[in-house]
């Protein structure tokens, strides 16, 4: 299962970027604890095929927090964890069925990307 995100102008020059569900469920995480939308959009955003809208400076905002608050605590290789820690260990890419929370991390490099599309875009969907 992944997730589109798309620039809320088609003419904005941002395009789409493709989200696998491994990687969007931090990404979810970072932004509902930024405080952006309610707890109805939150939840919403979980679920592929339901479109969730941020305008452009709710995007902008995302990414200043990301690159304050997130990527300077990365490293090449750590991970942002679904519960909102860091790890440097590798991700075994098995599926953790033990402890379900182990399937979701945000790399450094996806989350660089949705920075880079955020400062881009007029806005964005989800879906």
């Amino acid at each position: 299962m992944g997730f589109t995100i798309r620039d809320l102008d088609p003419a904005g020059g941002a395009g789409a970027l493709d989200v696998n569900a491994w990687h969007w469920r931090p990404t979810l995480e970072i932004i509902h604890s930024l405080g952006f939308g309610d707890e109805t959009r939150a939840i919403l955003m979980h679920y592929s095929g339901v479109t969730v809208e941020f305008d452009r400076d709710e995007a902008r905002a995302i990414a200043r927090a990301i690159r304050e608050r997130y990527l300077p605590r990365m490293g090449a290789d750590t991970r942002l964890t679904a519960d909102g820690g860091f790890t440097d260990e590798p991700d075994r890419v098995g599926f953790h069925r033990d402890d379900l929370s182990l399937n979701y991390s945000a790399t450094r490099p996806w989350l660089e990307q949705f920075c880079e599309f955020c400062e881009r875009c007029q806005g964005f969907a989800v879906n």
